[in-house]
């Protein structure tokens, strides 16, 4: 396993879920007691702002360096700077070490094109969103980047750093936000960048049916899977969409299927297929449903589960399916009815947690 050296303290809110995103893909992916190997050197936020403020990016740039100079003398393998706004320095950075920087807009970038965004809105700072540093990486992979207006920008940018940074969460920006990426996606945005690390404090998938991309979650989920590398364990191979992920899990043999949302028809049926051809992929592999968040209830999906796909899930190796259930859920009966149809075919459990499920599978 690599050593991560974090770049945090800009704000030190969003390092906090820098740090719990990359030990929980550690726990997720490498299961037991694994944690991250990282090294955090956290900066004084305030000297950082007004660097920003006085358009002084150079001595901005010399302070995140010596940051990043040191990480790599305590045994950093690579850098992750906890933030959008800085990478505008990330080359003066760069300069002052040899081990690589993992770079947000990149990590972004390669996102969007899994899932086939070609048009996208941009949310950050004012820097981020007026200047090209972030957009530069984008453009190189043909996608097109949308931003506010002028009065937007300024909203944004003035929520991120007087109430954000602050730790402060107000429920009016919050609209703000919403009525902002409502009306970028009527103007051809495929999905939103959450391009300052804070925004994810404020807004998440959950409060809109746009599709969204936490740069925070993206940078952080790509640091742990770069710091587990292929030495460790086999590639993670996946299916992810705003309304459902399925990964197949090497270590364990699973295929884990969980859903984000309620859905139907193709963002159902899609999911669920490429779970099936995982089952058939892996010999003796098992298959696990985290239902925690939302199942299916489409009359006409249920009849095409119960007709086709269990049938041919029956059809593989795959001997149990485990459901990962909340006790107290609203879908109760529904999932009661699928329970009963899986056991014509497999040895059913209903369970609170991952491990509990890959426990029973062992």
């Amino acid at each position: 396993m690599k050593t991560i050296g974090l770049i945090g303290g800009m704000s030190w809110e969003s390092t906090v879920t820098y740090y719990k995103i990359v030990n929980t893909v550690m726990k997720e992916q490498l299961g037991g007691f694994h944690s991250a190997k990282c090294l955090l050197y956290s900066v004084d936020f305030q000297e950082i702002e007004e660097c920003q403020v006085n358009g002084e990016w150079e001595k901005s740039g010399d302070i995140l360096g010596e940051a990043a100079f040191n990480l790599e003398k305590a045994g950093a393998d690579f850098i992750v700077i906890c933030t959008n706004t800085m990478h505008k320095m990330v080359d003066r950075i760069q300069s002052r070490i040899s081990i690589p920087i993992l770079h947000i807009a990149e990590a972004t970038a390669d996102k969007l094109q899994e899932n086939q965004i070609n048009t996208v809105a941009l949310l950050g700072t004012k820097y981020t969103m007026q200047q090209d540093f972030f957009k530069e990486k984008l453009y190189e992979k043909d996608i097109k980047v949308l931003i506010p207006c002028e009065e937007d920008i300024e909203l944004i940018n003035q929520t991120i750093y007087n109430e954000l940074c602050l730790g402060i969460i107000s429920e009016q920006s919050k609209k703000e936000f919403l009525r902002i990426m409502e009306s970028l996606s009527e103007n051809g945005a495929q999905g939103i960048i959450l391009g300052c690390t804070e925004i994810g404090l404020l807004v998440d998938q959950a409060d809109t049916s746009i599709p969204l991309f936490d740069t925070t979650y993206i940078h952080a989920t790509k640091a742990a899977q770069l710091a587990i590398g292929n030495k460790d364990k086999e590639p993670i191979e996946e299916f992810d969409s705003q309304f459902c992920k399925v990964t197949y899990i090497a270590r364990d043999n699973i295929v884990l299927l969980t859903w984000k949302k309620i859905c139907c028809f193709e963002d159902y049926r899609k999911p669920t297929w490429y779970a099936l051809e995982e089952l058939r992929k892996h010999d003796g592999c098992n298959f696990v449903i985290d239902a925690r968040n939302g199942f299916e209830d489409e009359k006409e999906d249920i009849v095409w589960g119960f007709s086709t796909l269990l049938p041919a899930m029956a059809e593989t190796s795959c001997s149990k399916v485990v459901f990962i259930m909340d006790k107290i859920n609203e879908i109760q009966d529904e999932m009661n009815m699928w329970t009963k149809e899986f056991m014509k075919y497999f040895s059913v459990k209903t369970v609170a947690s991952y491990e509990e499920a890959a426990d029973f599978i062992k």
